[in-house]
């Protein structure tokens, strides 16, 4: 806030101006209200009824923001849709076909096909099922942040059911939803693996790499997970080799984890042969992140997406597309000063401006108009219809912007206050550190960083909760909060060792 510009620029030119913001903000510091209310009713209740109410109040916006907002299908979350109703007709042949860019599209065919056969395969119901997901991933934030500590759990579920990006992403029918859930769970069952003592660990730990893979085809990004989890468990295998007891332990949870990931590939890889649907899209993958690369590091563009680079990069022959897509990075950026200016303009339109687009839901909300509209509707109507969609659209996006802001604060706070004797904590530090990095090399936009918002959310917890315990030791806070009571300084030595 202090170096940001564009900060200040929203604060002077828009913070006033957007009409419906302050509303809007005012119900959102209920909610939070009503959140704090809930974390200290909730905090000595048993486990299933915390699951049930942080699923229910994760749900209740969504489900309310489905009825209330329209969506059309667009970009390619239609594609996507179109993909798994393909693959829930049989059509395999034509499928192969249309596997062009990116290999791992034939798991995300066919895993948008499984809640098709369930809900159906209209946008309504690919909505519905998102709704669903995404309170599910609220449910699974909890559970990962109450393993540092109960609190820390439903202030973490808290702050990200209510983060606006996850609202409007789960009105959607995009695939980083599902995507996320998975990854999720995946983080979730790896957290426990390596906690175990017991042999159902290394149970854990094979199902941990199946949902990490079903993420990864959902969603490419979590690549990233991958490379965190590898740095999370290599630590505690050096660790164990000063313990000999655990060493094989540990060895054997990392061994679990990935035959998880990379059995679950090689058996859905022989389903698809065997139906038929592998396409000739050897090495594509590696050209698919080649093309990122190359749009990722160009400073005319920010970095963001260019049809130019895509263009260019399919010119080059296939064997030397890797050495002239370095030499053309190299081109743009000769010196250390250009590659640095580089960094710093990719953290900021990544992390530092307006998410304008959600996942292509409001890009174009204006125009969105159902056929009933178009028909009942009056011309006059319908055009303050779209005045009221755009203002709704305008001011959600400015509180997006400041409650991320509010979000990496605290999430700053934890990172530095968390306890180091919680080592799980380190797996979420290493996943957001994996997406600063891959935005940084890699294309990106706004919207790109919603799949590292949990992690960051997580982490904010955290900080809230070290945050609060701090200013309740110093009498602060005295009586307010969820840290433990032992902890205020009126009690006797006596009272203190039979608590």
């Amino acid at each position: 806030m202090l170096r940001y510009k564009y900060f200040s620029y929203i604060l002077k030119e828009q913070l006033f101006t957007t009409p419906g913001f302050f509303p809007l903000l005012l119900g959102y510091a209920l909610l939070l209200a009503l959140a704090f209310l809930c974390v200290r009713s909730l905090k000595n209740s048993r486990l299933i009824y915390q699951l049930l109410c942080v699923f229910t109040i994760a749900a209740l916006p969504r489900l309310t923001l489905y009825l209330m907002l329209p969506y059309v299908e667009s970009g390619d979350y239609a594609y996507f849709a179109s993909l798994g109703r393909t693959f829930l007709a049989g059509d395999y042949a034509a499928l192969a076909e249309r596997f062009g860019t990116l290999p791992d599209f034939m798991g995300l065919s066919m895993l948008y096909s499984i809640p098709m056969r369930f809900f159906g395969d209209s946008t309504a119901a690919l909505r519905l099922c998102n709704c669903i997901l995404s309170s599910v991933s609220c449910v699974l934030v909890f559970l990962i942040g109450r393993r540092y500590h109960p609190c820390v759990g439903l202030s973490s579920a808290w702050i990200y059911a209510f983060y606006p990006g996850s609202l409007l992403a789960a009105e959607t029918v995009g695939n980083p939803v599902s995507s996320l859930s998975f990854l999720l769970l995946a983080v979730y069952l790896l957290m426990i693996a390596a906690s175990s003592q017991s042999r159902i660990g290394l149970f854990h730990a094979l199902l941990s790499g199946c949902s990490l893979l079903l993420s990864q085809y959902l969603h490419p990004s979590s690549t990233v997970t991958v490379i965190a989890s590898i740095l999370f468990l290599l630590p505690l295998v050096i660790d164990s080799v000063r313990r000999r007891k655990t060493l094989l332990r540990v060895v054997c949870v990392y061994l679990c984890f990935f035959v998880g990931f990379v059995g679950l590939r090689g058996i859905w890889n022989v389903y698809f042969d065997a139906i038929g649907l592998r396409s000739d899209a050897t090495g594509k993958q590696s050209s698919y992140y080649i093309d990122k690369l190359v749009m990722g590091l160009n400073p005319e563009t920010n970095g963001n997406y260019n049809v130019e680079d895509i263009v260019w990069c399919s010119q080059q022959p296939e064997s030397t597309r890797m050495q002239a897509a370095f030499k053309r990075i190299q081109a743009r950026l000769p010196n250390a000063r250009a590659v640095l200016d580089m960094i710093d303009t990719k953290i900021v339109c990544t992390w530092m401006v307006q998410d304008t687009n959600y996942g292509a839901f409001f890009s174009g909300l204006s125009d969105w108009v159902t056929e009933a509209e178009k028909s009942s509707v009056p011309a006059g109507t319908l055009e303050q219809i779209k005045q009221a969609r755009s203002r709704f659209a305008a001011s959600f996006i400015l509180l997006d912007f400041f409650y991320v802001a509010a979000i990496y604060v605290f999430a700053l706070l934890g990172i530095l206050l968390r306890k180091p004797a919680q080592r799980e904590s380190d797996l979420l530090i290493w996943i957001f550190l994996g997406f600063a990095g891959a935005f940084i090399l890699f294309e990106s936009q706004s919207r790109y960083r919603y799949p590292a918002m949990p992690v960051l959310c997580m982490l904010a917890g955290i900080g809230v909760y070290e945050l609060a315990t701090r200013l309740r030791k110093s009498n602060v806070m005295a009586g307010v909060g969820c840290t433990p009571s032992f902890e205020q300084k009126n009690h006797s030595e006596t009272e203190l060792n039979q608590i």
